[in-house]
């Protein structure tokens, strides 16, 4: 036997809609040398052998004047606070790495 409903069924979406942060995109870096340049590994399987690696050409090739090492504790967590101020206070060019 069927079940009727006399009263309407409500459903409710308990999301919210993210609030945007305002940001200024800075300018294209149009050459490397001279730039320090920091390396974000995101914990993944090889990202910090692919990042070691990313450095040794960055420096061979592009003449770079440093590499700024971070490392986040994982793929699903963001950068710690002490290492995104010194990646931003010291760097001219991030690179974040995915690796697998």
């Amino acid at each position: 036997m069927a079940v009727q409903i006399s009263q309407p069924v409500v459903c409710l979406d308990p999301t919210v809609e993210p609030t945007p942060m305002p940001f200024q995109l800075l300018p294209a870096v149009t050459a490397l040398e001279g730039k320090v340049v920091g390396l974000v590994d995101n914990s993944k399987t090889n990202s910090d052998r692919f990042l070691h690696h990313l450095a040794d050409i960055l420096r061979e090739q592009y003449n770079i004047a440093d590499v700024v090492y971070a490392k986040k504790p994982s793929a699903s967590k963001p950068i710690a606070g002490d290492q995104l101020e010194q990646v931003v206070d010291r760097c001219d060019v991030v690179i974040a790495a995915v690796g697998d």
